[in-house]
C-alpha cells in the first residue's frame, strides 16, 4: 500500500503539476546560433605582408565587405574568398616604384578594374630642348612625390602633401609647354589636362557643359578629373584625392 501510494503520488505529480517547456535540441541549437551572430565581431587577420600600410587596408577592405552582411554566414564567407585571393595581386602593386595608393590598393582588393595613373609631364614635355628637360625633370620628381605620398595614408597629413605635389605637377607641366622651341604642342595632339572639381559648386555642371561642347579639358588628347571623393561626371569617373577641399 505504502509503494502504491508512492506511485500514485509520482503519477500525479505528472500529470497535474506545473508545465515546464522542453528545449529540444534542434529549439536549443537554433538559438545558440542566434546569440553566436548577435555576439560575433570582426577580428582582424594577421596578413604579415611586411608592408604595414597593406595589411590595414586589407583589414579595412575585408571589414567593409564583411560588416553589411555579418549575420550571414555564407556572405560572409565570401568576403573572405574574394579579398583572400586578390591578395598577393594586389600586394604586388604596393611593391612598384612608387607603390601603389592607397586608394588604387583598395581598389585592387574590392576587385575594381586597375588603371595606372597617368604621369602629365609625359604628355607634355615632349619638346627635347635643354631649358624643358630640366622642367621635366622637376616635373617627373614632383609626379612621383605626389604618387609617393598618396601611399602613405597612415602617415599624418599625407593628403596634404599629395596635394601640394599635384600642384607642382600642374605648374611644371605648364611650364613645359611655354619651354617648348623645337616642337609645338596643339590641342587635341600631345596634350593632356586635368580639372580638380569641388563636388558642391556648380563646378560639376561646368564640366558636363564642357564636355557636351567638347570644350576646355575636353579638347585635349588626354583628361582626367580628380576630387575629393570619387563620383561619376558625364560618364567619367573622377580620380580620388584624399584632401579636404573646404575653405580653412
Amino acid at each position: 500500500a505504502l509503494a502504491a501510494g508512492f506511485a500514485c503520488a509520482l503519477l500525479c505529480a505528472q500529470a497535474f503539476g506545473p508545465k515546464v517547456p522542453i528545449e529540444t535540441k534542434a529549439a536549443r541549437g537554433k538559438t545558440e546560433g542566434a546569440q553566436f551572430l548577435q555576439e560575433w565581431k570582426f577580428e582582424e587577420v594577421n596578413v604579415n605582408s611586411g608592408d604595414k600600410v597593406f595589411d590595414v587596408l586589407f583589414n579595412q577592405t575585408l571589414y567593409d565587405c564583411i560588416e553589411p552582411v555579418k549575420h550571414i554566414a555564407d556572405k560572409r564567407g565570401r568576403c573572405y574568398d574574394t579579398i583572400f585571393a586578390r591578395q598577393h595581386q594586389c600586394h604586388a602593386l604596393r611593391k612598384e616604384e612608387p607603390p601603389a595608393s592607397c586608394q588604387r590598393t583598395v581598389e585592387c582588393l574590392q576587385g575594381k578594374t586597375d588603371e595606372k595613373p597617368i604621369n602629365p609631364c609625359e604628355w607634355l614635355c615632349t619638346g627635347g630642348n635643354s631649358n624643358q628637360a630640366w622642367v621635366k625633370e622637376r616635373c617627373d620628381k614632383a609626379a612621383h612625390d605626389a604618387m609617393l605620398w598618396s601611399g602613405k595614408c597612415l602617415d599624418h597629413g599625407y593628403e596634404q602633401k599629395s596635394f601640394e605635389a599635384l600642384e607642382d605637377v600642374n605648374v611644371l607641366s605648364q611650364r613645359c609647354v611655354d619651354e617648348t622651341t623645337t616642337t609645338t604642342t596643339h590641342v587635341g595632339s600631345h596634350f593632356f589636362c586635368w580639372a580638380l572639381v569641388v563636388p558642391w559648386t556648380n563646378e560639376v555642371d561646368l564640366l558636363l557643359m564642357q564636355q557636351k561642347l567638347k570644350k576646355g579639358i575636353f579638347e585635349c588628347d588626354g583628361h582626367e578629373i580628380y576630387s575629393d571623393r570619387e563620383m561619376h561626371i558625364g560618364g567619367i569617373t573622377t580620380v580620388k584625392v584624399d584632401t579636404d577641399l573646404h575653405c580653412k
